[in-house]
């Protein structure tokens, strides 16, 4: 038996004081970056492992395309000999100079015919680099050279070195023959002359020239190969596992940068936050998601156990209790959506039912004329003329049969038209013998007809007269109405309601449709009461526990759209 009452202008904690109105208004929590980010990876994960894996196969993959490369130095040691000696700068310049003859086509071309590689090719497999002794006028001066053999590339390197301190040897003897030359010219011109001046300087011709000639006698080079190259061990490049992991990092990046731009385009709402701020009203609660493909009656909820769905709309059903509404006066709920396919009419029938298990006499009303479907709800629960009641939540295909045997029932325009008073389109819907206990009622007053023009039945004083009339029977009349952007009908029933509930199918509702929702509200002056969320909910993230406790879990978008109907989506559900 149920342990609280409802009124809609009544609850206990407000005579103790316990609960104030403040504490259902809407509020707006803003999230930290962290825990956006989380949600935005979460969503999109699928998407980011594709990327990130994708991304490190493709460049380990490329690596192991490549064909190997292997590099090897030789260091040389530049030593000025007195002919080239000089200060440090003019031995940094001198550095300079060398480097450039090192890739010089007079250096490089015998290797280049000797390898058979072009002179161009090996002008960028060579590559030199030089490392100065501070405090002294020596330098080091190293050279790499890559090929896509480790052999080959400690030949070419150790040819280079050669080839260079050749060249260099050749140009230094070059000089000095060419100054003995020089001088031997010199002296032919003075010889003869007897005059002390000309004597004096053959005399230091002379002595110039022996000097040339102990020179090129003792010649030495000015670079010397100090660590000739060794074949290398492994090769520089490819590196599969490195690549491999950088095209994993660079592929997560990617991954996330893709699911942020898919975040940005996707305009579905994705937490309840963003469902309140759109709407400017309360959460009342969130129904949860429900797995299985079951007809329409399997998603009524039995509030004699504890099972998800009861517990869903009982905490519904309290917070609705928690508006100061006037106790005495009798209550009309409008339920409506901003779209087709976000639950509404599966929330209407439990939420009539959720209120009349509290002792409350309730009068389900089906005024979604364009594609009806309150009735398929209460399809196992209206028993046949003269037959014993079948048991609570029995789904039987005997029910169902004698079901279909009798006539089309009356409903919301056969009311309206006058053919027939409420008391008799109205039927009494089943409850179980814990649910009856409370002394409440749940009548049903719906078919599966479509009507052509609702707005002009609406807008007519027969709607309101009704609804006077309803009063007078029912403690609460809840009415199923269209969507809100499918026509006006919703606007024009709400205008008599003393709640306007919307529901919201998160993962399904966009926010466009949302803002577009309440321009249509605030156009008629209608200001919502309360938000119901149907669909998949992260309730790790918001703190709503019950679809966690319980272990509903979440689901994909078309799976949510069964959160509250259990069918395939239709524009009535």
């Amino acid at each position: 038996m149920e342990a609280e009452s409802f009124s809609p202008g009544y609850h206990p904690a407000f005579e103790r004081g316990e609960v104030e109105l403040h504490t259902i208004e809407p509020t707006v929590h803003e999230q930290s970056d962290l825990r956006e980010f989380v949600g935005l990876v979460k969503r999109h994960a699928p998407l980011i492992a594709l990327v990130t894996i994708a991304t490190a196969v493709a460049a380990f993959a490329m690596s192991l395309s490549q064909q190997s490369v292997y590099e090897s130095s030789t260091t040389l040691l530049y030593s000025p000999t007195s002919t080239a000696a000089g200060n440090p700068t003019d031995t940094a310049t001198e550095m300079e100079t060398i480097s450039g003859i090192a890739t010089s086509t007079s250096v490089l071309a015998p290797i280049a015919q000797r390898f058979g590689v072009s002179l161009q090719k090996l002008q960028q497999d060579v590559s030199v680099g030089v490392s100065s002794s501070s405090g002294s006028t020596s330098e080091l001066l190293k050279i790499s050279a890559r090929a896509h053999h480790a052999t080959s590339s400690a030949s070419i390197a150790n040819a280079v070195a050669a080839s260079l301190a050749s060249f260099r040897a050749t140009r230094e003897k070059s000089l000095l023959n060419s100054q003995i030359t020089f001088m031997r010219q010199q002296l032919n011109t003075l010889s003869g002359k007897t005059d002390p001046s000309s004597v004096a300087a053959a005399s230091d011709i002379r002595t110039q020239l022996v000097n040339l000639k102990a020179s090129l006698a003792t010649f030495s080079p000015d670079l010397t190969v100090l660590t000739p190259a060794m074949v290398p061990g492994a090769a520089i490049s490819p590196k599969p596992t490195r690549n491999g992991a950088i095209g994993l990092i660079v592929g997560l990046v990617l991954g996330i940068m893709l699911g942020v731009l898919r975040d940005r385009l996707d305009r579905r709402t994705r937490s309840l936050e963003e469902v309140e701020a759109v709407y400017r009203a309360p959460l009342l609660g969130t129904v949860p998601f429900n797995r299985r493909s079951a007809p329409r009656a399997e998603l009524l909820a039995d509030f004699a156990g504890s099972d998800l769905l009861a517990h869903a709309y009982r905490t519904i059903r309290t917070n609705l209790s928690l508006f100061r509404l006037d106790k005495t006066k009798k209550s009309v709920i409008v339920v409506t959506s901003a779209v087709p396919s976000e639950g509404k009419s599966a929330v209407a029938a439990n939420l009539a039912h959720a209120l009349s298990v509290t002792g409350l006499k309730v009068l389900a009303v089906s005024a979604d004329l364009h594609d009806p479907t309150l009735h398929d709800y209460f399809a196992d629960r209206v028993p046949t003329a003269g037959a014993p009641m079948i048991p609570i939540l029995q789904r039987s295909d005997v029910l169902r049969a004698q079901a279909a045997q009798q006539r089309e029932p009356a409903g919301l325009v056969q009311v309206l038209a006058g053919d027939m008073s409420l008391a008799e389109g109205a039927r009494s819907i089943a409850l179980g013998p814990r649910e009856r206990a409370s002394g409440g009622s749940l009548a049903l007053l719906a078919n599966g007809s479509t009507f052509f023009d609702p707005a002009a039945l609406f807008g007519s004083g027969h709607m309101r007269r009704f609804l006077q009339q309803a009063k007078q029977q029912y403690d609460v009349i809840v009415i199923d109405t269209p969507p809100l952007l499918a026509n006006a009908d919703a606007s024009l029933l709400a205008q008599d309601a003393d709640l306007v509930v919307v529901v919201a199918r998160m993962h399904h509702l966009t926010r466009n449709q949302a803002r577009r929702a309440m321009r249509v509200m605030s156009a008629a002056h209608l200001t919502p009461t309360g938000i119901i969320v149907t669909g998949a909910v992260d309730d790790s993230s918001y703190g709503y526990g019950y679809p966690h406790r319980y272990g509903s879990g979440s689901g994909s978008e078309e799976q949510s759209g069964e959160a509250a109907s259990g069918q395939p989506a239709r524009s009535g559900a």
